[in-house]
């Protein structure tokens, strides 16, 4: 996941994985972009039972605090295929 940083926003990002609904055995650990930096690895681990196939819609939001005292966010929807 990669951050375009704007406003002289230098603090981290968490950044989080939400499989979309009906969607079961498809997790990611939330991971967060350290102050300063612009990118991290988000890894999507399918579990033995994750049904192989197509997986639309899915979400990774990327939150901050601006100022210690503004939440902002961001979501984008992605979508991967589960192969096994």
């Amino acid at each position: 996941v990669k951050v375009e940083r704007q406003f002289d926003y230098a603090g981290p990002y968490t950044v989080k994985f939400a499989a979309p609904m009906g969607t079961t055995g498809v997790t990611a650990d939330e991971v967060t972009i350290p102050a300063g930096q612009n990118e991290v690895k988000l890894v999507v681990k399918a579990a033995a039972d994750a049904k192989p196939g197509s997986v639309s819609n899915a979400t990774v939001t990327v939150a901050a605090q601006y100022d210690n005292k503004y939440p902002i966010s961001h979501e984008a929807k992605v979508s991967f295929t589960v192969a096994k």
